[in-house]
């Protein structure tokens, strides 16, 4: 004998399982008009998944950008300013 459980309910299953930093995903999903198949929520989640892993990646890895100008850039800040034709730092 079969049960039959309904895609809806283990789409909340899945979703009350999730780390509370998955809050406002799991509102998104919840207030949604769609009604996803478990098959479509599990590809909607993987992707979102990868996607937060490719932004954990952006932020923790350090890139150097050099502009035109001769400046030097990383993520957060200015780290070295052209004064003339010597650099000093910041």
């Amino acid at each position: 004998m079969d049960i039959k459980v309904l895609d809806s309910l283990q789409v909340r299953v899945v979703l009350s399982k999730l780390p509370p930093y998955w809050n406002e995903y799991r509102k998104k999903i919840l207030h949604s008009t769609n009604n996803y198949t478990f098959e479509q929520f599990q590809t909607h989640l993987q992707i979102q998944v990868q996607s937060r892993m490719r932004e954990l990646q952006a932020i923790n890895s350090k890139v150097n950008l050099i502009t035109e100008t001769g400046l030097t850039m990383t993520q957060n800040n200015l780290k070295v300013q052209k004064k003339g034709n010597k650099f000093k730092k910041k």
